[in-house]
C-alpha cells in the first residue's frame, strides 16, 4: 500500500481484480512522507507499524496473564494452544456481577444483529460499529422505556437526521441564548436521578411480566432419590 500511495506501483504479478482492490482500499489510507496512517469512520488516523516496529510493539504490551469466565469458548482447546504459544498464562474467574452477565450477552446481541444489517462484507464490520453503536445508544429500551444515552447524560441524544430535517427540539434551542441553555441543561442534570429510578421501576415491573409469562409455560418436575437424569460435562470441566 505505501509503495501504491507513493508511486503508484501494484505489487508483481498482481492481477486486474487485486489491483482493483489496491485503489479501492487506497482511498482509507493516508501517507505523510514515511509513516503510513489508515483512516477511521470518524475521521481519525491510525498509524500503521511495519513488521519490526510490530513486534517492538507487542513486546511492549504483550500480556503475561489472561482472566476469562468458564465458558466453553474460552476454555477450548484452541485457546489453551494460544496461550502455550504465546506463553500466556490462562486463569478463570467468576463474573464480578453475575446478574449482569445476561445482560451484557443480550447487549452484545443487540448490536450484533444492528451489524448484521449494516455490513455487506464480513470484513469491514469494525468500521460500522460507531454507528451501530449510536444507534443502540439512542433506541429506546423495552424494558426501561428510556434509552441509555438518557440514563447517562440525562437528555436524548440530538442525532444527524435532527440537525438536517430540524425537529421541534433543535429549533427551540437554537433560539436560546446561551446563559438559558446552560440553565436548561443543569435542570436536566438535577432530574437525572429521578429519571433513573423510574427507570429501575418500570425494569423491575417488566421482569415481574416476563416471570408470570414464563411461569405459565414450565411445568414442575419432582425428582427422587435413585432416579436418572441427564448431566452434561463440558470439555473444560471435571467428572466427578
Amino acid at each position: 500500500m505505501k509503495a501504491y500511495l507513493e508511486k503508484g506501483e501494484h505489487p508483481p504479478e498482481s492481477s486486474a481484480t487485486q489491483k482493483e482492490t489496491m485503489r479501492r482500499l487506497a482511498n482509507d489510507f493516508f501517507l505523510n512522507k514515511e509513516v503510513l496512517y489508515k483512516r477511521t469512520p470518524n475521521l481519525r488516523l491510525f498509524r500503521c507499524l511495519d513488521a519490526e516496529e510490530a513486534r517492538k510493539f507487542l513486546k511492549e504490551v504483550h500480556a503475561e496473564s489472561i482472566i476469562t469466565d468458564n465458558g466453553a469458548n474460552m476454555n477450548s482447546h484452541l485457546m489453551k494452544d494460544i496461550s502455550e504459544q504465546f506463553k500466556i498464562t490462562h486463569r478463570n474467574s467468576t463474573a464480578y456481577r453475575s446478574r449482569m452477565s445476561g445482560a451484557i450477552d443480550a447487549a452484545n446481541k443487540n448490536i450484533k444483529r444492528i451489524l448484521r444489517k449494516m455490513v455487506d462484507n464480513y470484513k469491514n464490520w469494525h468500521e460500522q460499529l460507531p454507528y451501530a453503536l449510536l444507534g443502540y445508544r439512542t433506541t429506546t429500551r423495552t424494558s426501561t422505556r428510556a434509552t441509555p444515552y438518557l440514563l447517562v447524560y440525562g437528555t436524548e441524544a440530538v442525532i444527524p437526521a435532527d440537525v438536517e430535517i430540524p425537529s421541534l427540539r433543535v429549533l427551540q434551542e437554537a433560539e436560546l441564548k446561551d446563559a438559558e441553555w446552560f440553565k436548561n441543561y443543569y435542570e436536566q442534570l438535577a432530574m437525572i436521578e429521578e429519571k433513573r429510578m423510574v427507570t429501575v421501576c418500570h425494569g423491575q415491573l417488566y421482569r415481574q411480566r416476563m416471570s408470570r409469562a414464563f411461569n405459565k409455560i414450565v411445568r414442575t418436575l419432582l425428582f427422587q432419590i435413585r432416579k436418572f437424569v441427564l448431566k452434561r460435562v463440558f470439555p473444560h470441566q471435571e467428572e466427578y
